[in-house]
C-alpha cells in the first residue's frame, strides 16, 4: 500500500485526509505500508519527478 499526501494542499488537507488514513492502516497493519507527505500543493506541481520516482521505486519493491 502506497499513500501519497501533500503538505500544502488546501483542497484535501493532509491532517484531514492523509494522516487519519495512515493512522488507520497502522492500527490494522497491512503488508508493505509506505506513505509520503510531499511539501507541495494538491497537483504536486513541483514534486512530479519525485512522485514518479517514489511510485517506480515502490513498484520495483512490490512486484
Amino acid at each position: 500500500m502506497l499513500l501519497i499526501g501533500t503538505g500544502r494542499d488546501v483542497v484535501t488537507p493532509h491532517k484531514i485526509h492523509h494522516d487519519p488514513l495512515v493512522a488507520a492502516y497502522r492500527a490494522e497493519p497491512v503488508e508493505r505500508l509506505e506513505h509520503h507527505l510531499f511539501p507541495t500543493d494538491h497537483a504536486l506541481s513541483d514534486h512530479r519527478v519525485a512522485l514518479a520516482r517514489t511510485i517506480i521505486a515502490f513498484l520495483e519493491r512490490a512486484l
